[in-house]
């Protein structure tokens, strides 16, 4: 029974990770703005080049995206656990792993886009983003990976 146990866990941990992930999103922006709003070159700062700004729209929305989904997976998982008092269903199953592979691929574009705002320093140990880049890759691994994830989804579309 204990990889039943193990499995039945998964849902839960796949939802809390992608809520924990879009909180580093939020935070890989709210840095890469403001470092934006520090670093100038060429006489302005960088935040008011517009390849940046609509740089960070793009991620914005995509952040957005990843939060929305995110929060239908718990409210899904909320119900089927604690409503329902059972567990949860295919239907569940299969919105928390959308949700996980939507937020891991959007959370390393949007980490190594802050990177790259960042530049050369981004890569340094003493700026915070270089750590988020290099943990939220875990993200994409742990829980299941991004690849048996997209495999347990087409079996669950039926395709």
């Amino acid at each position: 029974m204990g990889f039943m146990y193990l499995m039945q866990n998964f849902q839960s941990e796949r939802i809390i990770a992608c809520t924990s992930a879009v909180a580093s999103g939020d935070r890989m922006l709210e840095d890469a703005i403001q470092y934006g709003r520090d670093r100038s070159a060429f006489g302005k700062p960088i935040i008011k080049r517009e390849y940046w700004q609509h740089k960070i729209v793009d991620l914005t929305a995509k952040l957005e995206a990843a939060r929305s989904l995110s929060y239908r997976g718990a409210e899904a998982y909320n119900e089927d656990k604690y409503v329902k008092r059972g567990d949860v269903s295919l239907e569940t199953a299969k919105l928390i792993s959308l949700a996980k592979v939507f937020v891991g691929d959007a959370m390393t574009e949007i980490a190594d886009q802050c990177l790259q705002i960042h530049g050369g320093w981004g890569y340094t140990e003493e700026f915070p983003i270089a750590r988020a880049w290099r943990d939220q890759r875990l993200f994409r691994i742990g829980g299941g990976t991004t690849e048996t994830m997209r495999y347990y989804l087409a079996k669950l579309m039926g395709l």
